[in-house]
């Protein structure tokens, strides 16, 4: 079961978020041409004296639109393609999680403590489903190593280690980069909202709070 989260748009959707033809901004100029009098400012969002004004109202409304149809292309995207990967950096990413990212980001540690407490809800996994290790850790961690690290600085035959088992999930390079950088965006997410008098928002669900699902439990 996927669950993905309602978006609440700053305007409406134009056209150019599913077509890439039509911007609300060719529009605005089209709607100055048309009300442009002879001295060529338009009566509504003249140029002119009004030169200012009209590039601030342009500038938000492209900066709007922008701002949609990023919000709806990752949308349409976690629904259409589950299996595509897509970087966790802000709170608007955490409404578009993919499907394939739910078990990989429950599997960290700070988030798995929480879901597996019933304070979060998890994307609608059920905590029978995730592995028992922390199995995209150490697939990431595979033939890496710390250059602080004396022993191996000073040992050039130890080499670097690859822990590999039967079962892995099959994932290339970026893919293990992209559930690491949205672990630690997640990490940093968790250390706001959790700490005093934050929003304690549940980034697996914006809509509900960590603790909530308990609290409702126990009622």
């Amino acid at each position: 079961m996927q669950c993905l989260q309602f978006i609440d748009m700053p305007t409406a959707i134009p056209l150019s978020a599913f077509t890439n033809n039509v911007s609300m901004h060719d529009v605005v100029n089209q709607m100055n041409a048309m009300w442009s009098g002879s001295s060529g400012s338009g009566v509504i969002f003249g140029e002119g004296v009004f030169g200012d004004r009209f590039k601030a109202f342009t500038d938000m409304v492209v900066n709007r639109e922008r701002a949609v149809v990023q919000a709806v292309s990752r949308a349409v995207q976690a629904v259409t393609m589950p299996d595509v990967f897509q970087p966790i950096e802000s709170e608007a990413d955490l409404r578009n999680v993919p499907a394939c990212m739910h078990i990989p980001l429950l599997t960290y540690p700070p988030l798995r403590e929480l879901f597996e407490k019933n304070e979060i809800g998890g994307w609608g996994v059920k905590p029978e489903e995730l592995p028992e290790d922390d199995v995209y850790a150490r697939m990431y961690e595979n033939g890496r190593f710390r250059s602080d690290d004396e022993d191996w600085m000073n040992d050039p035959d130890l080499g670097v280690v690859f822990r590999i088992r039967s079962g892995d999930p099959d994932l290339e390079p970026d893919e293990l980069k992209c559930i690491h950088d949205a672990r630690k965006f997640i990490q940093e997410w968790l250390d706001v909202q959790l700490q005093p008098g934050g929003d304690r928002l549940d980034p697996t669900d914006l809509d509900s709070t960590i603790g909530s699902l308990r609290m409702d439990t126990e009622e």
